[in-house]
């Protein structure tokens, strides 16, 4: 197995050296949460990626040099679907078997997620929960989207975005965010006409919005999504680029 992964990961480093030359510095990572970072210093374009870019078609891989590149501003729509469901190999799992933190200094996700069994799910839900890491970057960063949470299905893992452990955030909010994620756990992930999985299917649409307080926290978010990608702007790390995905 080590050694089929380490073909295709040859494969995709010759693939990208080939397109951009001498002034590339690739570096492969275990990284299970920042997927990839890009960042341009002295003619020199510095990129880290996950080690799952090697398991990417040669579409996808199209797809990922065009955003390494600049030339696409943002993951095209089946990059990120293939981040959000292609199995991590051994060593990036072992990685991501980080300690679990549920309480934040305004929410515990323990007893958020115990509410919503209580209240939508039978059975309940049961997925492993932590908020994610916090790390700052300078306020001026660009950046026009925030990840609220995550489901991992192969750690069974639900993380949410620490900028939400906030005072100004209300509880509706959250809740709606780990909800949405234990929907994720609760329906998996099905496959359209086309083959691909997809991420919220009608039927997942439908229970979203079973949630009793949806449409206020909905109105929230839309009227308080400049403060929130404020707040993002001060948890960014230093050498990634926006994240992508708005609500996995």
């Amino acid at each position: 197995m080590s050694d089929t992964r380490n073909l295709f990961e040859d494969a995709l480093v010759s693939q990208l050296a080939e397109r951009l030359g001498k002034r590339l510095h690739l570096t492969l990572t275990d990284n299970t949460r920042t997927m990839i970072t890009v960042r341009s210093s002295g003619g020199k374009l510095y990129v880290r990626l996950s080690r799952i870019f090697a398991l990417a078609s040669q579409e996808l891989t199209e797809d990922l040099i065009d955003f390494v590149t600049g030339k696409s501003k943002a993951l095209s729509n089946n990059l990120k679907i293939f981040l959000d469901t292609t199995p991590l190999h051994p060593e990036a799992r072992r990685v991501n078997r980080q300690k679990l933190k549920t309480a934040g200094t305004y929410f515990n996700l323990r007893s958020i997620a115990s509410d919503i069994n209580r209240k939508y799910f039978d059975p309940p839900v049961k997925a492993r929960l932590t908020w994610g890491r916090s790390r700052r970057s300078k306020p001026s960063r660009r950046r026009h989207s925030i990840q609220y949470g995550s489901y991992d299905e192969h750690a069974d893992l639900i993380r949410i975005n620490p900028v939400l452990d906030s005072s100004v955030v209300p509880t509706e909010f959250i809740e709606l965010v780990v909800y949405h994620e234990m929907l994720h756990k609760k329906l998996g992930f099905d496959r359209n006409s086309n083959g691909r999985r997809s991420l919220h299917p009608p039927e997942f649409r439908r229970m979203e919005r079973e949630y009793e307080r949806y449409e206020f926290a909905v109105e929230w978010e839309r009227k308080n999504f400049p403060e929130l990608i404020r707040m993002a702007k001060l948890s960014a790390p230093k050498t990634s680029r926006p994240p992508v995905n708005l609500w996995p």
